[in-house]
C-alpha cells in the first residue's frame, strides 16, 4: 500500500509539473497586410495596431521571397522554407 501511495505522488507531481511548463509558454501574433500601403501605419489611423506595434515587435522593412506573392510568403514565414521546398507557389 505504501508503494502504490508512493507512486502515485510521483506521478501526480509529474503531470502538475508538465501542466506548469505548458502554461509558460508564451504567445505569438503575426499580424500581416496584404495591399496595406507602406505609409498607412504612420498616419494614426490604427490606434490599436500603433499600441500593439509599440508594446511588442515590429520591422521596419521585410525581404519577400520569390513569388512575392501574399500565401508564398506567409508560409514562408511561418515554416522558414522557400517556396520551392514547402511548394506553396500560388495565392
Amino acid at each position: 500500500m505504501h508503494r502504490f501511495r508512493s507512486i502515485s505522488i510521483v506521478i501526480f507531481l509529474f503531470l502538475f509539473a508538465q501542466r506548469a511548463v505548458a502554461n509558460e509558454i508564451p504567445y505569438l501574433i503575426l499580424v500581416s497586410f496584404d495591399g496595406f500601403r507602406w505609409d498607412y501605419a504612420n498616419r494614426d489611423i490604427t490606434p490599436n495596431l500603433e499600441r500593439m506595434k509599440l508594446e511588442g515587435v515590429s520591422a521596419l522593412s521585410l525581404q519577400p521571397v520569390f513569388p512575392s506573392k501574399t500565401f508564398p510568403s506567409h508560409y514562408s514565414i511561418i515554416s522558414g522554407l522557400y517556396p520551392e521546398n514547402h511548394g506553396i507557389i500560388y495565392n
